[in-house]
């Protein structure tokens, strides 16, 4: 999630086109799996409501959580079809989707505080409406990476017999000036960073965590107990924006979080088994050859909401 954006104006960074996306979608996915999903979440009380705005180039899922006065988006980056090899002479079709984790933070959020100059301009700005959502007209034109605070890749068979979800964020998206910063908001007043200023320190696992529980909550609903969890911590980034461009290094003080959850359902328990292995083998690669600095398999999803190194949902939020 490279957060560049040009250092010109206010105007230009939230006037980017929005990459065009491929609609070759088959017929029959369509999204009705992640679609019955939130409608149980809804019905299920795991989740208020959720709007959806899709167009040749921009598909979101706006989320209303209770208790939670900012509103998440789950943003479509791409949809692939895939052959996994289960075994020599088993081979399984699986719609891959990839999507960016969005937070529109409320401004009363002592959140707010850690989104960038730019980010807290622009949400308290007519981009975005008495929904606490950016704009239809807006929504396309908005740098990708604002409001962004984790990933999410879904993992679907043809046959809906195996669904994975890798889940990904760091602790923090840290971003530092290279140079000085000046923008003024929609009443004219004029903000200024200087050169050396962190400008974006967003806590990003623990705004995601908030939006990932009741999403695999209602996934448990629709296809039973996860066959497996794991989390898995990895050095994560750190990022120097200015006027020249945008640098990013590894930091060991930061920590990127990724949480693999594997639901298999079926009349085989080998069957059942082997797939369940699969879509382990399958997260590997998101792991892009770097080694965990920590690993731990997860017994329930009640055990992973009640670990105790993460705080209170409400936590980082309030």
């Amino acid at each position: 999630m490279e957060p560049g954006r040009s250092e010109t104006s206010l105007a230009q960074n939230y006037s980017e086109p929005f990459p065009t996306l491929s609609w070759d979608l088959p017929r029959d996915y369509q999204f009705i799996d992640l679609v019955a999903v939130l409608d149980g979440a809804v019905s299920q009380g795991f989740i208020s409501r959720f709007d959806r705005t899709i167009s040749h180039s921009y598909a979101g899922w706006q989320l209303w959580l209770p208790g939670i006065q900012g509103v998440f988006e789950l943003l479509l980056k791409s949809h692939t079809a895939e052959a996994l090899t289960l075994r020599a002479d088993v081979v399984a079709q699986y719609h891959r989707t990839d999507f960016l984790l969005k937070y529109y933070p409320d401004p009363s959020e002592k959140v707010f505080e850690t989104f960038s100059l730019y980010e807290r301009i622009l949400r308290q700005s007519e981009v975005f409406n008495s929904q606490s959502t950016p704009r239809e007209e807006v929504k396309e034109k908005l740098h990708e990476t604002y409001f962004t605070v984790g990933e999410m890749t879904l993992a679907l068979s043809s046959d809906h017999q195996a669904v994975g979800l890798c889940l990904r964020s760091q602790d923090e998206w840290r971003e530092t000036r290279s140079s000085p910063l000046s923008a003024r908001d929609s009443a004219g007043k004029l903000w200024r960073l200087p050169a050396g200023a962190v400008d974006r320190r967003v806590p990003g696992w623990k705004i995601s965590r908030i939006f990932f529980i009741p999403l695999i909550r209602a996934y448990a609903r629709r296809y039973g107990n996860p066959k497996f969890l794991r989390l898995m911590e990895f050095k994560g980034r750190v990022w120097r924006v200015g006027k020249k461009g945008v640098e990013s290094r590894w930091s060991p003080r930061v920590r990127e979080r990724r949480l693999d959850v594997g639901f298999v359902h079926g009349p085989d328990p080998l069957a059942i088994n082997n797939r369940a292995k699969q879509l382990r083998r399958y997260f590997e690669q998101f792991s892009s050859g770097r080694a965990a600095v920590r690993e731990r398999p997860i017994r329930d999803l009640d055990s992973f909401v009640a670990m105790a190194s993460y705080p209170d949902q409400a936590g980082p939020l309030t």
